[in-house]
């Protein structure tokens, strides 16, 4: 195992490919913690619900990138978005 990161707690973690959600999950509640924010508190900053703080702090429902980008700004965080191309496919086969 290789480690390549470490978590929010400072935890050495295997660099394993997470969705938004998950990252968004992971990192979200500890800087919120962090800032003694509640999620309600939170809320009313970026003008949503603390129900949809609380959806995004564990990963469910699917968020839109604004309420994200609204989170990650409130909390003073930064989002780095990677967009690449995937590698070719080799041709098919032809059959016999």
């Amino acid at each position: 195992m290789h480690i390549t990161k470490l978590n929010p707690k400072g935890i050495a973690m295997p660099l394993i490919p997470m969705t938004i959600q998950e990252q968004v999950a992971e990192h979200v509640p500890f800087k919120r913690r962090m800032l003694r924010l509640t999620q309600a508190q939170l809320a009313a900053t970026i003008g949503t619900s603390q129900t949809a703080i609380a959806r995004l702090e564990t990963g469910r429902g699917n968020p839109t990138a604004d309420l994200i980008q609204r989170v990650i700004t409130a909390l003073d965080m930064d989002l780095t978005l990677y967009v690449r191309a995937k590698a070719p496919r080799p041709p098919a086969k032809p059959s016999a």
